[in-house]
């Protein structure tokens, strides 16, 4: 097959039909094609169980990770040319512990915030079975935001009230927590290398050569 650009979809669903036709032997349409995959994957989840749950695993701690993890560029690099990105903002590694401490402590009163549950557990799984992305993650991040401000005032409570006990505990939480979200979980220089990759592409287009060599 003709080597295929990994920034272009249309060739990538062009490579992914000729593996398709190739192996039943004949054309498909693109729903066989689409059939064609997703029974390639079951099977290999099917022949590989405890490597898929040990991706589950991997995804669903990177969903809650403090990294921002990108597939075409990354914050650090886009916060050269954004004033708003340099803005010190409370960032996800701020609202992630916050908010799985407001997800147990809420637990009590799960059935008015059933919505909310639901919503954040639908969406987490969305991305844990797919691609877990910070821009995916993005849209369910207000939410987190309301259970990560539950806890804060939960727990601002229990120490003004001198609840030791129950204080306490939630510290303990909110510790473990953060401690969970800041495990390095993946090497993030992949990212990296593909946003300095497109940057030097860019300013190659502009004829800024000696920029463009210094970032590739």
């Amino acid at each position: 097959f003709p080597p295929t650009r990994a920034d272009d979809p249309s060739q990538q669903r062009e490579a992914f039909a000729k593996v398709a036709e190739a192996e039943t032997g004949r054309a498909l349409q693109p729903s066989e094609v689409s059939d064609f995959w997703t029974r390639r994957a079951w099977a290999h989840i099917a022949d590989h169980p405890g490597q898929w749950l040990r991706l589950l695993g991997l995804k669903l701690g990177l969903f809650f990770n403090e990294l921002e993890r990108g597939n075409s560029g990354d914050l650090e690099t886009s916060g050269r040319f954004s004033s708003v990105l340099r803005l010190p903002l409370l960032s996800f590694a701020v609202v992630s512990p916050l908010a799985l401490v407001g997800l147990a402590v809420a637990w009590r009163r799960r059935a008015e915030a059933f919505p909310l549950y639901a919503l954040v557990a639908t969406y987490v799984a969305s991305l844990v079975g797919f691609f877990v992305l910070s821009h995916y993650r993005m849209p369910v991040v207000p939410f987190l935001v309301v259970f990560a401000a539950y806890a804060a005032v939960w727990l601002g409570g229990k120490i003004r009230d001198r609840r030791a006990a129950a204080a306490g505990l939630a510290i303990a939480g909110l510790a473990l927590a953060i401690g969970a979200t800041q495990v390095d979980l993946i090497d993030e220089t992949g990212d990296r290398f593909i946003a300095h990759y497109n940057l030097g592409n860019k300013l190659r287009q502009l004829e800024r050569l000696d920029d463009a060599i210094a970032e590739y």
